[in-house]
């Protein structure tokens, strides 16, 4: 995948994701027999690569929440 996490949001990713379901849907209904097989397994690989994506959003929004939590003990301290 060539998006980095950072420079997709919560909300295109899931926009995306229910637009890619919409599409898999669609296909898998126009497809047959060895096709509908075939473009399964290949959705597989996909969906992995999605699921990782989706770890690394996860993972990066909690580090950017620990930062903004640590930085805000920091100021209140600062305060004191």
């Amino acid at each position: 995948m060539a998006a980095e996490p950072a420079a997709l949001s919560t909300e295109t990713f899931r926009h995306l994701i229910s637009l890619r379901h919409s599409l898999v849907l669609r296909e898998l209904s126009r497809l047959s027999g060895n096709e509908r097989t075939t473009f399964a397994e290949n959705e597989l690989i996909i969906n992995q690569e999605l699921e990782e994506l989706a770890l690394k959003l996860k993972l990066a929004a909690k580090e950017e929440i620990v930062g903004f939590s640590r930085a805000q003990k920091a100021a209140k301290r600062y305060k004191k």
